[in-house]
């Protein structure tokens, strides 16, 4: 494989995911994508003291999540996770990132994907395969989004009877 340009890494280039670093990709036997990413060894903020340092790595820790189709493949990504100890004593916590929540199934851009196909009235069932989630997965999200969705109007005059 060939070096990705010195501006992007190959999981920007593949997975849209710009501040991780791509392991491993490969293709299984049920068609679907299966990415090994980490965060770049850097400086993480404690989220209890708020400590802002290189914290030494406790113990590792995989977080697999589903993620936008790639050549029309469902994307798995397992993120091989620090846990790290905190140098102020207050112990340990994993590393954090604003593509992924915390104990997400999927990530943010999945979500955020999937919100604006059921927006364009594309079935739940066709979504799901195609992110290869559950039902009640997608549904969540919707229902969480609906709150975004402008409210319909009424038009006058269309389908009345009345004259």
């Amino acid at each position: 494989m060939s070096d990705p340009t010195c501006a992007q890494s190959w999981s920007e280039l593949l997975l849209a995911l710009p501040e991780f670093d791509l392991i491993d990709a490969h293709v299984d036997d049920a068609d679907e994508l299966h990415a090994t990413v980490a965060l770049p060894r850097d400086v993480q903020a404690c989220p209890t003291c708020g400590v802002i340092e290189r914290h030494p790595i406790h113990d590792w820790r995989w977080h697999t999540v589903r993620h936008l189709p790639v050549a029309g493949r469902a994307c798995r990504v397992w993120w091989h996770k620090r846990l790290l100890a905190c140098e102020g004593g207050c112990g340990t916590f994993v590393e954090r990132t604003p593509s992924i929540a915390s104990g997400a199934v999927w990530s943010r851009a999945a979500v955020r994907a999937a919100v604006a196909m059921s927006a364009d009235n594309v079935p739940i069932e066709r979504i799901r395969l195609l992110f290869g989630v559950g039902w009640n997965t997608v549904m969540r999200a919707v229902r969480a989004a609906a709150h975004l969705v402008p409210a319909l109007a009424p038009t006058p005059g269309l389908g009345s009877t009345r004259r």
